[in-house]
Parts: structure tokens; C-alpha cells; sequence
């Protein structure tokens, strides 16, 4: 499993994030032509992201510039109207770095100091109510303008405003916001005593498989039976099946748990397991590595 992720890795960080890898490291100029009020077409973008006649937006916090880098937010519309939002990396001379898909109702934070002198990205939600930007995950910018993801535990030195509340009516919120990894209103220990019903939503059996882009099939099946007892078969196409027995989750928040299936591969053996508006998602470096750009994937339930 080490040595697949090994090369996983290498492709990551010499590759784009979608199909068409061969646009990274080029000098990338987006053509546009206008539509409708600030939508455009381009061919260019079309290309980057294998699409056909979609459209795109830049919002007002649409770029931020840096010593060595900028960065372009684009707003993609499909022909059905659905929006997603990718971030663009350049260097100082137009040549694409980098990609980064941001979900919807998400926001971002650039160039924030991590510990060991790294600067990155951090990804999360913001209460407007507590002024608390929830950081749910971290990407390591590389000296060669690579994004790589690291732990949601990472030390954060400091953390700047979110880029889209960069605006006039905020400027005193930059220095009252406070940001983390958790859940405000929780304390922290309170998510080790969750009652019978809230854990209810986590035990089952799940089942999450994917194909990667040298078209080598990798699935999970997890069994969750109590907090400390969970069972994970990990079967990698073309080699052993691996299957670990009474390992312990713990809570993330109250709707994302942590299983550390084995310590051995520190971050490539961790899962995350999260619960949203009826659905459940499977996240963590393995999932990452098998397609990268996907930060998390849809799991089935199965019981």
C-alpha cells in the first residue's frame, strides 16, 4: 500500500487535478467571451476542466496576489445551472500551477502559517454570529507552488480573514475573528460522551469503492460497531487484502469521526467519515490519492 501511495503522490504533484494534465506548468491566459452580464465563455477554461459550452464567473474577490504567486477564483456553471468553484494557482510568470475545488458553502483562507515555517490554504465555514471560521481542512503550498493536503491538526500559526470577507464592511472583523477545528458550541469534551441516538447515525456498514487513473480499483468496507470497535477492509487491486479488527474512532465535531485503521501509515492510514443532509462521506489522504482534486467521496451505507 506504501509503495502505490508513493507513486500516487508523485503523480499528484507533478499533474493537474483534473483530466487535462497537460495544462499545468503551461503559461495559461483565459480567453472570454461574455454572455450574459458578467458570464463568459472559454475555451480555454473548457479545456481545463474536460467540459464543453459551460460557463464562468469571477466573483469580486475574484484574485489575491503574493510575492511569488496569484490566485484566481472561477465560478463554473454547467448547462444545467449548477455552480462550483475552483481555485486557480499561477506563478509570476501566467504558468498554471495548481488547482483547488472549493465546495459550496465554503470558504477559504490563503496564505496561512502553519507550524515548521509553511504557508498554505485552509478550507471551512464561517459563523457570522461568533465570527468563527470552523477550519475543516489544510494544504500545504509548496515552494514549487504545489498544493498538498496535510492534517487537520496541523498547528496554525496564523490564520487571515477568509478571502470573500475581505470587503470594507468587515475590516474591523480582522481582528476579533477567531478560528479552530471545532464546533464552537462544543466543548471539548463533550464529544466523548455523546448519547445512544446521536451515535446511532454512525453505526452500520459502509462500502466505498473507486477506480484510479491507472485504472487500479481500491475500495473500503467499514463496520461500525461501537466507538472503539470498527472493522476496515482495505482491498487495493493487485495486492493483499488488508483487514483491521477493534480499531478505535473519535470525533472530529459532531458530524465527522476519525478512524486511524493503521498508525503505521500516519496520514495515508486515516479515513474521516462525515454526516451531512442525509448522506455520508469518506475523506482523508487515501481517498485524496486515488483521484486527486477529490477531496471527499460519496460512501453507501449499507445497513
Amino acid at each position: 500500500m506504501v509503495k502505490r501511495f508513493r507513486f500516487f503522490l508523485l503523480l499528484i504533484f507533478i499533474g493537474c487535478k483534473f483530466q487535462s494534465q497537460d495544462l499545468i506548468n503551461t503559461k495559461f491566459i483565459i480567453d472570454k467571451k461574455f454572455t450574459a452580464g458578467d458570464m463568459y465563455a472559454s475555451k480555454k477554461l473548457d479545456q481545463l476542466f474536460n467540459v464543453s459550452g459551460y460557463s464562468y464567473f469571477e466573483p469580486d474577490y475574484v484574485g489575491t496576489s503574493f510575492e511569488s504567486y496569484y490566485v484566481k477564483n472561477i465560478v463554473i456553471q454547467d448547462k444545467s445551472k449548477n455552480k462550483s468553484s475552483y481555485l486557480l494557482f499561477f506563478d509570476n510568470n501566467d504558468l498554471l500551477k495548481d488547482t483547488l475545488h472549493i465546495k459550496k458553502d465554503q470558504l477559504y483562507s490563503l496564505n496561512v502559517e502553519f507550524g515548521n515555517g509553511r504557508k498554505g490554504i485552509s478550507v471551512g465555514s464561517f459563523n457570522e454570529v461568533n465570527s468563527y471560521f470552523k477550519i475543516n481542512k489544510n494544504f500545504e503550498l509548496t515552494s514549487n507552488l504545489k498544493l498538498k493536503p496535510i492534517s487537520i491538526n496541523t498547528e496554525i500559526i496564523k490564520c487571515p480573514l477568509p478571502v470573500e470577507l475581505l470587503t470594507e464592511e468587515n475590516i474591523d472583523l480582522e481582528d476579533h475573528f477567531t478560528f479552530g477545528i471545532n464546533s464552537q458550541h462544543i466543548k471539548p469534551n463533550k464529544t466523548l460522551k455523546k448519547s445512544e441516538n446521536d451515535f446511532s447515525i454512525w453505526k452500520g456498514s459502509y462500502h466505498f469503492s473507486s477506480k484510479s487513473r491507472d485504472g487500479l480499483k481500491t475500495s473500503f468496507d467499514i463496520n461500525i460497531i461501537q466507538l472503539n470497535n470498527v472493522t476496515v477492509k482495505y482491498v487495493n487491486e493487485g495486492e493483499p487484502v488488508e483487514v483491521y479488527k477493534n480499531i478505535k474512532s473519535e470525533y472530529v465535531d459532531k458530524d465527522k469521526i476519525k478512524i486511524n485503521f493503521n498508525p503505521k501509515y500516519e496520514n495515508m492510514g486515516i479515513v474521516f467519515i462525515e454526516y451531512a443532509d442525509g448522506d455520508y462521506y469518506i475523506s482523508g489522504d487515501p481517498i485524496y490519492f486515488i483521484n486527486p482534486g477529490n477531496e471527499e467521496m460519496l460512501l453507501k451505507k449499507t445497513d
